[in-house]
């Protein structure tokens, strides 16, 4: 089971979306990015907001700019 991570301060939808998304995953209805330097994977939720997937954790991302730092660790 993978565990969901969210953002101190989140939205319902962004919520709903994530979960949308690991539903989809665990169907196989959705295709993330492998990232080579990390192993991660990564999936679009919408224009700015992106899930990472490590360890059997998901982690969400409201702005594209917390998502940048997570991936420049």
């Amino acid at each position: 089971m993978i565990e969901l991570a969210l953002p101190k301060k989140h939205s319902p939808e962004l919520r709903k979306k994530a979960q949308a998304a690991l539903r989809k995953l665990a169907t196989g209805l959705l295709n993330g990015r492998k990232s080579k330097k990390h192993d991660d994977i990564t999936f679009q939720l919408s224009l700015t907001e992106r899930m990472i997937i490590k360890d059997n954790v998901a982690y969400v991302f409201s702005k594209h700019s917390e998502y940048e730092k997570f991936l420049n660790r």
